[in-house]
């Protein structure tokens, strides 16, 4: 019973962690985005699950060029669904993560004090 305990608190620990991740990067990446001063590669790199699930759908179709021939495509309201579910993928990839890493941690803390013992 206590080591599914301690498997539960260890879960709900990281569970909250992967939210608190989630919502830290998308925080940095929407300020980069509307700050002159900050690299939008940033940005790209801390929403990395939304370009991911955005490569993913083609560009609506093309309503024509920008000043520099460029093509300019349709905004699509599916690509405000993929944001949404590239945001929310983070929190169980996170979790995961976190998860790995803390019981990886604690088992190794148990480890090495029998070990001592």
């Amino acid at each position: 019973m206590s080591q599914n305990c301690n498997q539960l608190k260890l879960f709900l620990i990281s569970f909250l962690c992967g939210i608190a991740l989630t919502a830290i990067l998308t925080t940095v990446s929407v300020s980069c985005e509307f700050s002159d001063n900050c690299d939008s590669k940033i940005a790209a790199t801390a929403l990395w699950q939304v370009n991911l699930l955005s490569k993913t759908i083609p560009p609506g179709p093309v309503i024509g060029n920008d000043t520099n021939g460029q093509p300019v495509y349709e905004g699509s309201p599916v690509f405000i669904f993929i944001l949404l579910m590239g945001v929310l993928a983070g929190i169980p990839i996170y979790t995961f993560i976190i998860y790995l890493v803390l019981y990886s941690y604690f088992r190794f803390l148990k480890i090495k004090k029998s070990s001592v013992l």
